[in-house]
């Protein structure tokens, strides 16, 4: 059965099953939805119109790589059996298989050699976009906290919160009163919450731990928890990033994202310029 014709090559429905069988596997998962079916169409249109130039490089793959991707698959399975329960489901074969990894692996040396081997950003072109992003770069201040938890909100609590507090303010030690009273699992460590930035915690126990000092205690502080109270214990301001820690990782990172870029454009023009039927009563009837 004929799933789709891309200008003169015909996209048969084995070479449809065997894209939809390698995704499974790919994404260790054993039922389709309607957009997978989509994905691996969309795919093999792609795929196929991309080796509609790269015949035109002369590219030779290693076939013991395709052997070696085969193999991989393979393993992933429990057992053998498990394997060939899966290709008899979707009626392909080893060499069906093969022939599909063999295109992937040809069309990813055309993607790779046009696109993303001939993109490079100069130190001078990361250095201005380190300019006008740098809130990507700014390290946020941070907080380090206890705090002793009392939850709900009865007047027993509300009463048991106020005497801790008081017995603060008479001397007791912070982490020794968390390891008695709180009731949250950081009474183990003193009351010790580590260190988070802003948007991390409730609202208004955040508003009071970022309004202490260094070694400060809040008062009782209300949230739907019940009552905190907070102890400052360190702060870090906020500071950008050296543009020399992060020049190489930001230059891979763009240049990967402009080769990405350039590639749907590059896909998207050979799609329209492309003659292209889709026989979509058969993909409906793909067995999920």
């Amino acid at each position: 059965m004929i799933v789709a014709i891309v200008n003169n090559y015909v996209i048969f429905e084995k070479e449809y099953n065997a894209e939809l069988c390698q995704m499974l596997i790919e994404e260790n998962r054993k039922s389709i939805t309607d957009r997978d079916k989509d994905r691996a169409l969309y795919q093999l249109i792609d795929v196929h119109l991309l080796l509609g130039k790269v015949q035109k490089e002369n590219y030779k793959i290693d076939e013991q790589l395709v052997y070696d991707n085969i193999l991989d698959i393979m393993l992933q399975f429990p057992s053998k059996d498990e394997f060939e329960k899966m290709m008899t489901f979707y009626n392909i074969s080893i060499e069906d298989l093969g022939n599909l990894i063999r295109d992937n692996l040809l069309v990813k040396i055309f993607i790779k050699k046009k696109f993303y081997d001939r993109i490079h950003f100069h130190k001078q072109q990361i250095r201005r976009f380190c300019k006008t992003h740098s809130e990507f770069f700014t390290i946020p201040e941070k907080l380090r906290v206890r705090h002793i938890l009392i939850k709900g909100h009865t007047h027993h609590s509300f009463e048991k919160v106020n005497e801790i507090y008081d017995m603060i303010k008479n001397g007791y030690g912070f982490a020794f009163l968390a390891r008695r009273y709180s009731d949250c699992p950081s009474r183990k460590i003193g009351g010790d919450l580590g260190y988070f930035i802003r948007g991390k915690m409730l609202p208004s126990f955040e508003k009071a731990a970022f309004s202490l000092s260094i070694g400060e205690i809040s008062k009782p502080v209300r949230t739907y928890l019940g009552y905190h109270i907070i102890q400052l214990i360190d702060k870090i301001g906020c500071c950008q990033l050296r543009f020399d820690k992060v020049v190489d990782v930001l230059k891979k990172r763009l240049e990967r994202i402009q080769a990405e870029i350039e590639l749907l454009k590059y896909i998207k023009k050979l799609r329209d310029t492309a003659k292209i039927t889709i026989n979509y009563p058969i993909i409906s009837k793909v067995r999920g």
